[in-house]
C-alpha cells in the first residue's frame, strides 16, 4: 500500500471516529457497536502509524467505556488538527507526480 492511501485511509477513519463519537454522545448508535467500531479505527491507525491519532482514539473509547457522554463531546474536536494534517499531506502528495 502506497503511503497517500494509508494517509486517505486514516484521514476516513478519523472522520468516521468523529461522526460516529458524535452519534453515540446523543445516544444514537449502541455501546458495544461503537467501542468496537474504536477499537477497529485505533489498530488501523496504529498501524498506519499515526500513532497521535491511535491514542487520540484509545481516550475516546476509554470515554466510551466509562459511559462518559458529556467528555466525549468536548474530546471530538481534539481530532481536527490531526485529521485536517493528514488531509493536507495526502492532497500534496496527490499533486506531486
Amino acid at each position: 500500500m502506497q503511503e497517500r492511501d494509508r494517509l486517505e485511509q486514516s484521514v476516513s477513519w478519523l472522520a468516521t471516529v468523529q461522526m460516529l463519537s458524535h452519534a453515540w454522545a446523543e445516544n444514537r448508535v449502541p455501546t458495544a457497536y461503537t467501542e468496537r467500531t474504536l477499537d477497529e479505527a485505533r489498530a488501523q491507525l496504529a498501524n498506519a502509524k499515526q500513532d497521535g491519532a491511535a491514542t487520540l482514539v484509545a481516550r475516546m473509547r476509554d470515554l466510551v467505556r466509562q459511559r462518559d457522554r458529556a467528555a466525549i463531546r468536548n474530546t471530538i474536536a481534539d481530532l481536527d488538527g490531526p485529521r485536517r494534517a493528514l488531509e493536507l499531506r495526502a492532497a500534496t502528495m496527490k499533486r506531486s507526480p
